[in-house]
């Protein structure tokens, strides 16, 4: 689970992850 929490972290604060999880990056953003 190390990869999943770097990649859903990393969407947190990253445009280049809008790449690997748009709706994710902007969910996270709204909020």
């Amino acid at each position: 689970n190390k990869k999943s929490g770097i990649l859903k972290e990393t969407c947190v604060g990253c445009g280049v992850c809008a790449q690997i999880c748009p709706k994710q990056a902007i969910t996270v953003e709204v909020r």
